[in-house]
């Protein structure tokens, strides 16, 4: 490192192959990621399907801001619940719910107005007081809605949170089953089904089973994500005959972290759907998870718990059920940062720099040819970078603390970069004044 101190820390210029390996390495970097947009914006061949209707979707109405099923105080207004199935109905016949608070008990009229089918959930929990509270109310839609509704679902993965023994959830089964007016299932993760099956099995007429590949144990890779639903389904069939089995869950999540060989992405989210779609096997009955992206579930699961719709939270369709799909629609975002961020870069160079001193204004001067090329392609890599980072913040924030710390990193990196940007120009022009030479890094 002593021998590098003249070339930094005197007037001397750099020497041009270390310019040059400089500049070209900011060029490289540039390249790959200007290639990688390219890349995400590019359209990919999908299997399409000739049915372009979903069997069922599942629905839930906390798609607006603020909105939570944990929250006790909000109904979800039933105009509100209609204009959500207009959409939902553009993509299929047959919605799935999970409860009848929050003013869901108005599902299964709206579902009749608009011609919708419907696997009415009755959420069950630890609380015995309100599982008995919805049990009653779901037993009389069954009943004033059997014309719509195509199946009871008594409970959504109470086994798999621990909230009730397999023998009391069976009473509570049991009871549905002598009093509903149409079918009645439990849902859950297939395992927990095969795990408690001689509990479950005499008290409903549908195994409804969950089988989500990229939440496995061994997550399972896109391109096999379809062929494992089926055969799980192959296998709980075999298991459960003779009673009918329903994937009652099934989707691929539209970002997130990857887990094992499971990638999240949207141009991952249409091909799992696309080749659900496309796939003819009778035997496989399933319901997708889900109609619109649930933001309350970031809290939960992190970003992937929030990006399952067909739907983003704002009612625009995300997936396309036919036709070349991207994986960023948006791609171009990068490109256009980078455009900016190098004319800013020009600007920056031309302008001779960022504040010296109070000296400086008198003797700023524009950088050399160098000094300004390695700015423009600074300046390139670092607004789409920064772009980049926004997009991790909102998909991944889910409290002022975890805002206030990113946007703190986030910042801090840019800083640091603007001033390693500073410091590098000054450099390529032999420029570094007296005051600031060995163990300063003043810009």
């Amino acid at each position: 490192m002593t021998a590098d101190l003249p070339d930094l820390f005197s007037q001397k210029p750099v020497p041009m192959w270390r310019r040059a390996l400089v500049l070209g390495g900011l060029a490289l970097g540039l390249l790959i990621l200007l290639l990688w947009s390219f890349n995400q914006g590019r359209p990919g061949a999908l299997p399409e399907a000739a049915e372009l209707r979903l069997p069922c979707v599942s629905y839930a109405p906390f798609r607006r801001p603020g909105h939570s099923p944990f929250d006790p105080a909000l109904r979800v207004a039933p105009a509100m619940i209609e204009a959500d199935l207009r959409l939902l109905s553009q993509v299929t016949g047959c919605i799935r719910t999970y409860g009848l608070d929050h003013g869901l008990d108005a599902v299964p009229a709206i579902a009749r107005k608009l011609g919708l089918r419907v696997v009415l959930g009755a959420w069950i929990d630890g609380n015995a007081v309100t599982n008995q509270a919805q049990l009653d109310k779901a037993l009389g839609l069954s009943r004033d809605y059997a014309d719509v509704i195509d199946l009871l679902v008594v409970g959504n993965e109470v086994l798999l949170r621990g909230e009730l023994p397999p023998a009391e959830l069976a009473g509570l089964l049991a009871r549905a089953r002598r009093e509903s007016a149409v079918p009645v299932a439990y849902a859950d993760v297939w395992e927990f089904w095969v795990r408690h099956a001689d509990a479950l099995r005499p008290h409903v007429d549908v195994v409804a089973a969950h089988v989500l590949p990229y939440w496995e144990d061994e997550p399972v890779a896109i391109e096999q994500a379809v062929l494992h639903v089926a055969a799980v389904n192959a296998k709980i069939r075999a298991f459960f005959a003779p009673l009918p089995v329903f994937i009652a869950e099934t989707g691929w999540p539209a970002a997130g972290r990857q887990r094992g060989a499971a990638v999240p992405g949207q141009l991952e989210q249409a091909r799992f759907i696309r080749e659900l779609l496309a796939r003819q096997d009778g035997a496989l009955h399933y319901n997708l998870i889900e109609g619109f992206d649930q933001p309350w579930k970031r809290q939960l699961e992190g970003a992937m718990g929030g990006y399952w719709g067909l739907f983003a939270a704002d009612g625009t369709q995300r997936v396309s059920l036919n036709g070349p799909v991207a994986a960023d629609p948006v791609w171009w975002r990068l490109p256009l940062g980078a455009l900016i961020g190098g004319a800013a870069g020009l600007l920056w160079g031309l302008g001779g720099g960022m504040w010296r001193g109070p000296k400086s204004a008198s003797t700023r001067k524009p950088h050399g040819r160098a000094a300004t090329a390695a700015l423009i392609l600074a300046g390139a890599g670092l607004v789409p970078l920064g772009i980049l980072q926004g997009q991790m913040l909102l998909q991944w924030s889910r409290s002022p603390l975890d805002w206030t710390f990113g946007a703190g990193v986030a910042l801090s990196a840019g800083l640091c970069a603007l001033l390693a940007a500073g410091r590098l120009a000054r450099v390529f022009d032999g420029w570094i004044p007296p005051e600031n030479r060995p163990g300063l890094m003043a810009v």
